[in-house]
Parts: structure tokens; sequence; C-alpha cells
């Protein structure tokens, strides 16, 4: 996901796996973006890419802005 398409405010999943958080892009940069969650801020790069710790299920962190 390119995350340059995002702006602040925005509602959208931070997920890994089976799990997941609803989060809002509180911060939006040349190097990426920072999504707060009810689990504490997240931090992805310009490619979507987490430096967060990938879950054994799920793999890496990634962002879903296809909200219900």
């Amino acid at each position: 996901m390119d995350t340059t398409a995002l702006m602040v405010g925005q509602e959208v999943w931070v997920a890994s796996g089976p799990y997941g958080y609803k989060g809002k892009v509180s911060e939006v940069g040349p190097g990426g973006v920072r999504v707060e969650t009810q689990a504490g801020p997240f931090w992805f790069d310009t490619d979507g890419n987490s430096e967060r710790e990938p879950t054994r299920e799920g793999g890496p962190w990634c962002i879903d802005i296809g909200l219900d």
C-alpha cells in the first residue's frame, strides 16, 4: 500500500492475520504515516511496512483502508 495517499484523520485498520485494530492516521510525512490505535501507535513507511514485531500467526502488520 502506498501510504502517501492517506490523510490525517482517516480511519484505517491495522492488521496481522487474525489480529487487528481500528485506528486513525495521526501523522503523514515523506517517510510514512503514524496510526493511533488502542494498542498504541504504529509507524508505517511509504510502502506500508511496519517496524513493529510481526505476529507468529499473521506475519507483518499492514494497513487496510476498507472499513465497514
